[in-house]
């Protein structure tokens, strides 16, 4: 059936729930990779549909199911989601395991703005609200305040003397 994307686009954007699931647990995203609804499941996806959940009878994703019926544009478009979520909950994890030692006085080894590795020292590490930290750190004794996005450009991490490799 053509046209399937734009009714769940209109009703995505008059606040429909994505993850809403049957009593079988079937999610919209379930539901379209199993009749194979490539463009469905794309829009599903733009909205953050959680490719992680599972069916209440077979425990399948949307993966597994677009997998089981050989549904080839939704396994690609599932694939690379699930590989995207994957990455970004292992990257989450990883900063929360190693912002421990993100501690006034150590050093830090960071993509700068000018595409540059450059080390500065740790001055303060201040929380404004949520989970990202705010960085003062000190290059060549020039403070500069940094949001939490610098995480995602250190390398290495001095403490006293010994170097934890991010």
């Amino acid at each position: 059936m053509k046209g399937k994307d734009k009714v769940v686009k209109v009703l995505l954007d008059r606040h429909a729930e994505v993850d809403l699931t049957t009593k079988h647990g079937h999610t919209a995203l379930i539901r379209a990779a199993r009749k194979g609804h490539g463009k469905v499941v794309k829009v599903l996806l733009e909205a953050h549909a959680d490719v992680t959940i599972k069916d209440f009878e077979s425990e399948l994703t949307a993966l597994d199911w677009a997998k089981s019926r050989e549904e080839t544009e939704c396994v690609e478009l599932l694939s690379q989601a699930t590989t995207q979520k994957q990455a970004t909950t292992e990257d989450q994890t990883l900063k929360k395991k190693n912002i421990k030692h993100f501690k006034t006085g150590n050093t830090i080894e960071y993509f700068n703005s000018k595409d540059v590795w450059e080390m500065a020292v740790i001055q303060d590490v201040s929380y404004d609200g949520d989970l990202e930290p705010y960085f003062t750190i000190a290059i060549g004794g020039d403070p500069l305040k940094e949001k939490g996005t610098i995480l995602n450009r250190i390398r290495s991490v001095q403490i006293g003397s010994t170097e934890q490799t991010e």
